[in-house]
């Protein structure tokens, strides 16, 4: 935003909108006219732009690019900087643009059961990087998403790193796994898919629950594209490999002497491998084909 300039272009904007006023030798933006409880410095005493200055010119340019909806992730300690920002962006610019903001939590970072002190003051912190370097772009990617916004993230290293079913992202990209495993010897020993699409094959109770979760999924991101709930994602997944584990333990999928069943079971386990990795994909986190 600096580099093109757009801040000096806001700054010019509020301006010709008799939006600013100059005091104590800083340029202030009339805030308290759109509801707000004071106004507030876009322009420091000492020529810095201010934050809000920054996000006025960044959503000014997003308006100005054709876009109708913005939607902003932020810290829950900017709920004010939010207000500001979205009232300028739906009532100053006056392009019929709705904002919506998704205001975070705070993260805490445990390992070996302690609290990872992190400080402003003295410069102690956890880079996203960092942990990303510790236990992957998979598991910070699930693990974050497990949460709503409404939530404090408590981020567990040690669980991260853990290859078993304690771990939420192992499980669910062992199911996939697992099913690519199936799907691979089906083939290998020439066992056919249902052509016919016989389901009425598929009466056992853990079938019934498996069909039952994946016919929720289209409801399920129809409903998240309205309430922003991205955290149902990960806890769909969760259930979705559950019910899958649960049925291959008790069902025998690649039965030789039942060739129809199977047929039918191969499809069920590729409906459920298709659904995970789309889900996976949703959230950015990979789905392997062998663990």
């Amino acid at each position: 935003m600096q580099e093109k300039d757009k801040v000096e272009e806001i700054i010019k904007f509020l301006k010709e909108k008799d939006l600013t006023y100059e005091k104590e030798g800083a340029l202030w933006y009339k805030s308290i006219q759109f509801g707000d409880d004071k106004d507030r410095v876009i322009v420091r005493s000492d020529g810095k732009k201010s934050y809000i200055a920054v996000d006025f010119a960044y959503h000014k340019e997003k308006v100005e690019r054709g876009y109708d909806k913005l939607i902003n992730i932020q810290g829950a300690d900017h709920h004010k900087e939010a207000e500001v920002v979205k009232n300028f962006t739906e009532k100053v610019l006056e392009k019929n643009v709705k904002v919506d903001y998704i205001l975070t939590q705070i993260v805490k970072i445990v390992e070996n059961g302690q609290e990872v002190k992190m400080s402003k003051r003295k410069g102690t912190y956890f880079a996203l990087d960092d942990l990303i370097d510790e236990v992957g772009r998979d598991a910070v990617r699930f693990i974050f998403l497990s949460y709503s916004p409404t939530n404090h993230i408590n981020f567990d290293i040690n669980l991260a790193r853990e290859q078993s079913e304690k771990n939420p992202v192992f499980y669910v990209q062992y199911a996939h796994a697992r099913i690519s495993s199936i799907i691979k010897k089906a083939k290998t020993l020439n066992f056919k898919f249902d052509e016919k699409n016989s389901a009425e094959l598929l009466s056992h109770e853990k079938e019934l629950s498996l069909i039952r979760e994946l016919v929720k999924f289209p409801e399920l991101v129809r409903e998240i594209s309205q309430s922003y709930e991205v955290h149902k994602l990960p806890f769909y997944a969760m259930k979705l490999a559950d019910k899958f584990h649960s049925f291959y333990s008790v069902c025998k999928v690649l039965d030789e002497k039942n060739s129809e069943l199977t047929a039918a079971r191969l499809n069920l386990v590729n409906a459920v491998k298709i659904v995970l990795a789309e889900v996976l994909d949703l959230m950015g986190v990979s789905a392997p084909e062998r663990m």
